[in-house]
């Protein structure tokens, strides 16, 4: 079950919760994940789980505000405190582990996607063991961004992600990482003004401690040029974000976000802008899309990948070298595995994964 369903944080995340409560990593409950248990993995979970809420999630549930409780109700992530606790400097770190977060670059123009790159090592050379589970839409690492007023909010994903035991014995010198795109989520776009941002990463450890990352500055430059300005109306709209998000989508709702990336390629097609729309609608054309008719007779119709348009549309991204390097380096990929003539549909973009395709 997932926190989406109702107004629940998984069980190592109270403390993000408004009010916040202390993390039960080791709760007997449907909020937790069994292979994340720190009392004997999944096998000491369900000999002793009882198929049920815990007694502190029973009494929410039951007596809480409706507003609490109900599925479209109070954020239950926001507040004051969830941003607080995070940007807060640890008192103490013996987790034996470092995540570092980064950005490919100094500044990014306003509408440009925001990528953060992350990388989990650890600081013992005897090693540490870890869940790779590295990018925020798998709701084990927290992204906190304090916007230029001061309002601190956190990234939360389009799409909730319930995922599976993945851990690996990590070294000082064989670090985990992964990339994300934090520029837009189930709040809007987060970088929606010129200004500094600084952002800060929690990672949620096997043994119920948080990793936290250094305080990372983020600026996005103000518009100096009509073209400027032009570009980052053409990106800030709500079904642009979903695009990028999603890695691009035919679905006939976001069409006016298709638009304005088409207009970026044809106005606009050397500036360096230019480069993420090449590659949201290379990963796009790369794989099948499926749309759902119900009531017009044909109740599937299946648009075949068009490969020859991905291979054209994702080189030129490549070539503009504009992309962080985990993502280029998923789109070279990519591209290998077309030009190899093996199936396309599980081409990866930036700061997202095959599963995550819409």
């Amino acid at each position: 079950m997932s926190a989406v369903y109702l107004n629940l944080m998984h069980s190592w995340q109270k403390s993000y919760a408004n009010p916040p409560k202390p993390n039960r990593p080791e709760a007997l409950s449907w909020m937790n994940y069994p292979w994340y248990y720190p009392n004997g993995g999944a096998p000491g979970f369900w000999s002793s789980f009882d198929f049920r809420f815990d007694d502190e999630e029973l009494i929410h549930l039951r007596h809480g505000f409706r507003n609490d409780v109900i599925m479209g109700g109070n954020s239950f992530t926001s507040g004051a405190s969830l941003g607080r606790d995070v940007m807060a400097d640890p008192i103490s770190d013996e987790s034996g582990l470092v995540l570092d977060i980064s950005t490919h670059q100094r500044s990014f123009a306003l509408g440009e996607p925001v990528v953060l790159q992350l990388k989990l090592r650890a600081t013992d050379t005897r090693g540490r063991r870890a869940h790779t589970w590295l990018h925020p839409n798998y709701g084990l690492v927290k992204v906190i961004i304090e916007q230029p007023g001061g309002r601190l909010c956190a990234y939360e994903p389009m799409i909730d992600h319930l995922v599976g035991e993945r851990q690996t014995m990590l070294g000082v010198d064989n670090p985990v990482q992964d990339s994300a795109y934090i520029g837009y989520g189930k709040d809007g776009f987060y970088f929606d003004q010129p200004g500094q941002y600084r952002v800060r990463a929690a990672y949620a450890a096997l043994d119920g401690s948080q990793v936290l990352s250094d305080i990372l500055t983020v600026r996005v430059r103000y518009p100096v040029s009509t073209d400027d300005n032009v570009l980052a109306d053409l990106f800030m709209g709500e079904d642009q974000g979903a695009l990028l998000y999603l890695q691009g989508s035919d679905n006939d709702t976001l069409r006016s976000g298709n638009a304005a990336f088409d207009q970026v390629l044809d106005r606009f097609g050397t500036h360096q802008m230019a480069a993420y729309v090449r590659m949201v609608k290379g990963v796009n054309a790369a794989r099948a899309f499926k749309t759902v008719n119900a009531g017009e007779g044909k109740p599937l119709f299946v648009r075949a990948a068009r490969l020859d348009e991905s291979v054209a549309l994702l080189s030129s991204a490549t070539h503009a070298k504009v992309l962080d390097p985990v993502s280029q380096g998923e789109l070279l990929t990519c591209l290998a595995t077309i030009q190899d003539g093996t199936a396309a549909t599980g081409a990866t973009g930036p700061g997202t994964r095959p599963h995550r395709k819409a």
